[in-house]
């Protein structure tokens, strides 16, 4: 949990420091949306390991579909966020000549 903790700091330092380098208004609020899920992520992994715990490992199956769905959401926006910057790069692309 120490660890995860951890992580979760550094992504919202990484969706800081990336939110203001990014001049795409889309892409600024997919960040803060990435951000914003990846601490519920936290707080659901916190609320999934109290039962995984109480049951001394019996409901792992619970907790992983309960943590599967919001990583899959992550997922989403991470593919949406780079189809944007992707796009952007193709689009504001001068030719070099």
């Amino acid at each position: 949990m120490r660890q995860f903790k951890l992580s979760t700091s550094k992504v919202e330092e990484m969706g800081a420091a990336l939110e203001e380098s990014v001049v795409h208004a889309d892409a600024r609020a997919l960040i803060r949306g990435f951000v914003a899920a990846h601490q519920a992520l936290g707080t659901r992994y916190e609320a999934a390991l109290q039962p995984f715990s109480a049951s001394k490992g019996k409901a792992a199956r619970q907790a992983a579909e309960e943590l599967t769905a919001q990583a899959e959401a992550l997922a989403a926006v991470v593919k949406r966020l780079a189809g944007l910057v992707h796009g952007g790069a193709a689009r504001d692309a001068q030719p070099v000549v």
